[in-house]
């Protein structure tokens, strides 16, 4: 586990959301609700305004990727 810290890793950090929603929530709550929740709460500005206000987010790598 890795510490969300630095701007490439909240990029990396969203980037990967939008992937894992993407593939597995579209199905459940349709697509423009995903789209709203990853702009909402996930793209990068709002991690940013998260992170400052105390919020903690970490990746989690597996043979040197990020998988969650």
């Amino acid at each position: 586990m890795i510490p969300v810290k630095s701007i490439e890793q909240i990029e990396t950090l969203s980037n990967l959301a939008c992937e894992i929603w993407n593939q597995h929530f579209v199905p459940i709550i349709g697509q423009a609700q995903v789209d709203y929740m990853l702009d909402k709460f996930l793209s990068p500005k709002a991690l940013c305004e998260q992170l400052s206000s105390g919020y903690e987010y970490y990746l989690l790598s597996c043979d040197n990727s990020f998988v969650g």
